[in-house]
């Protein structure tokens, strides 16, 4: 007897349970590989943000600050006013208030600027906005790029190191696009190339506990060990999900700046 063929009725049922298997399965795929994507991005941050903290921890625990009492070459003269006299007190106050420097609520902080600007000397150690502009404007930390400069005993990045002996450099936090921002060390003197430690940043925030205060601020110079902070604190948020809040109590010896 002869087997009768598949009737309409049948290919069609066959034709879309076929479908809905082979959507299950581009699903699937696709699902994998999002999963795939975002799990190396994350790798990724994961390698830059350890790489960042090994770098600033390494560099907070190699401060080199200035001989007590000991002079040095003016380097950034006060601001003057009107009739060309120095514009602050004999203590070097210039009377710019940066308050909140760091928007509270979603960053949880705030930070304020009561410290005299002793720019008159080489400083050992600054944190400061990169443009002047922004500096007398008081804008806030994380709205322009921010320089975090000290002197160090040796290189903090030690595959990049071509010699011994102290060095100047700085961490810059530099924006490169909307709500992108990237995490360089500058090496200044000797002069080096910039080497980009973490991009991919949504967040990058810098600030300094300064001795005599109990809140952080985005503006300080110090020469003396004396002057230096307390403590550094250090926010990246990267566009992949991590979330870093570090703080570094700085070890300071004592030694002259690199020329």
């Amino acid at each position: 007897m002869t087997r009768p063929a598949f009737t309409i009725i049948e290919l069609a049922l066959a034709t879309v349970l076929g479908l809905f298997v082979l959507l299950a399965c581009f699903s699937l795929f696709a699902m994998i590989d999002r999963s795939e994507r975002a799990l190396a991005t994350r790798f990724e941050d994961v390698q830059d943000m350890a790489l960042c903290h090994a770098t600033l921890r390494r560099a907070m625990q190699s401060l080199v600050a200035a001989p007590e009492g000991a002079g040095g070459p003016r380097t950034r003269g006060r601001q003057t006013d009107q009739n060309g006299e120095p514009d602050g007190d004999e203590n070097g106050e210039t009377g710019v208030d940066n308050e909140s420097a760091l928007e509270s609520g979603e960053r949880g902080l705030t930070f304020t600027d009561d410290e005299p600007r002793r720019r008159g000397r080489v400083q050992h150690f600054s944190i400061y906005p990169l443009d002047p502009a922004d500096a007398e404007a008081g804008v806030d930390v994380g709205d322009a790029p921010w320089r975090l400069e000290m002197v160090l005993a040796d290189h903090p990045l030690t595959f990049l190191q071509t010699g011994h002996g102290p060095i100047r450099g700085a961490f810059d936090f530099l924006p490169v696009g909307p709500d992108e921002w990237i995490l360089q060390w500058t090496p200044l003197i000797p002069a080096g190339e910039p080497y980009v430690l973490a991009e991919n940043l949504s967040l990058a925030l810098v600030a300094v506990l300064p001795r005599d205060s109990s809140e952080f601020v985005g503006y300080l110079d110090a020469r003396e060990r004396r002057e230096f902070p307390r403590a550094v604190r250090v926010i990246l948020w990267s566009h992949g999900g991590a979330r870093t809040d570090w703080l570094f109590e700085p070890g300071v010896t004592t030694g002259e700046t690199p020329r």
